[in-house]
């Protein structure tokens, strides 16, 4: 796509941010293009992001965290994708990583681990990848907390099941937050340390389908989001062990209930409340460190490539830019004339680019609600003081397509 090529030559793909910096990490592989599941993975990554992801990432933001999202899916999804994400992030020792898979799995007769395999978009047993792989060579990296999820089957022979609905109602407009929706949320992840590793089914078992307006999604995506809303709520205890025992219960009673069929959620949680990071910083200390991660994030022409197709991880280092930098003019912690400078530094540094597109989607669906030019957005941003977390969907032809969670 011409813009996103545009974008690429004008924008540093270098993304250095600081030693101490505080970055939740989430890798997201998605089957969105299988023939029988690649229309239920794609409305499973749309509520993944809209009422798991995106929240999560709000709450957390009000910690003091920053966000780095590796969202693979469509033609991008394969095992050597999904073998290098995983190798080669770099995460720090204050980090949270959230490993999320929607697709197909399976496991072998000789299989010796609980956990599945996962097919990543193809069908040859040999590059199939281990979940607890995975699992292992994240926590091996040494974050804080090290979060392992699968959505796939865990049965001998695959297959697909559905019917049933979750609680909530569908939500078209943007998302507004509560200050305790957000305390309760953030707890699950900034206040706990060690690793989770969970996938949708146990061995021998296929992983079903439920209907959300009108679409099928998975169960387990589902449920979680509905025990994400639960959680903001306070229905659900903001804890580890409360979470995953709802989750399983819930999945549990959709099968049993709804589709006449077995599913039970495993999982294996090594956690404690010992890990509390405290973010607290005077306002002359934000507005300080604010700076220098607009200089460390400053663009500058990257080098051409022979290769006329963008590569992933260009896409990537893409959206974590405007991420960063949106999400760095919401931060509250710093003063007005600070966000106002960092706002007049993004834009004469993107000077090119002020005349893109902006484009707000709806909590639930691609629905527009908001249309702006990108210099408009970001004078937008750095003037509010009821945003609460931006979230970059796609860059597509019709511009920068975002989603907006706002102080209730």
């Amino acid at each position: 796509m011409k813009r996103l090529k545009y974008i690429m030559a004008a924008l540093t793909l270098l993304l250095g941010l600081q030693m101490n910096a505080q970055t939740i990490h989430w890798l997201t592989f998605i089957d969105t293009t299988d023939s029988d599941v690649g229309q239920i993975d794609v409305r499973g990554r749309e509520v993944l992001y809209s009422r798991f992801i995106g929240l999560v990432n709000a709450a957390m933001q009000d910690k003091g965290y920053k966000t780095s999202i590796h969202d693979i899916y469509g033609a991008r999804l394969t095992p050597e994708a999904c073998k290098s994400e995983v190798q080669n992030l770099s995460v720090g020792p204050d980090d949270v990583v959230v490993f999320y898979y929607i697709g197909h799995g399976g496991r072998s007769v000789d299989d010796k681990t609980q956990w599945p395999q996962m097919q990543m978009a193809q069908h040859y047993e040999h590059k199939f990848i281990p979940l607890e792989w995975v699992h292992n060579t994240l926590k091996g990296k040494n974050p804080r907390l090290a979060v392992t999820i699968g959505m796939c089957c865990n049965s001998y022979t695959s297959g697909l099941s559905a019917k049933s609905a979750p609680s909530f109602a569908p939500n078209f407009g943007n998302t507004y937050m509560s200050q305790s929706e957000i305390d309760n949320l953030s707890k699950l992840f900034a206040e706990y340390k060690g690793d989770v590793i969970m996938s949708s089914s146990t061995p021998g078992q296929t992983s079903g389908c439920m209907v959300l307006n009108d679409k099928v999604i998975d169960v387990f995506t589902g449920c979680i989001a509905m025990c994400t809303e639960a959680m903001m709520s306070g229905e659900v205890g903001a804890d580890w062990d409360d979470l995953l025992d709802t989750l399983k219960g819930l999945v549990a009673y959709v099968s049993d209930v709804q589709r006449d069929e077995e599913q039970t959620v495993q999982y294996i949680a090594n956690v404690n409340q010992a890990g509390r990071v405290n973010a607290n910083k005077t306002q002359q200390q934000a507005c300080r460190e604010a700076r220098q991660e607009a200089r460390e994030q400053a663009p500058k022409p990257a080098p051409q490539k022979q290769d006329s197709e963008e590569s992933s991880s260009d896409r990537d280092k893409i959206i974590d830019y405007f991420n960063t930098m949106f999400n760095l003019l919401l931060r509250g912690d710093i003063d007005d004339d600070t966000r106002i400078e960092l706002a007049q530094t993004f834009t004469d540094e993107n000077g090119e680019l002020m005349n893109m597109r902006v484009v707000t989607l709806g909590q639930d669906a691609d629905v527009v609600v908001g249309r702006q030019t990108l210099e408009d957005f970001i004078g937008r941003l750095a003037t509010t003081r009821i945003m609460q977390s931006v979230s970059v969907a796609d860059i597509t032809d019709r511009g920068i397509e975002v989603r907006e969670v706002f102080r209730r």
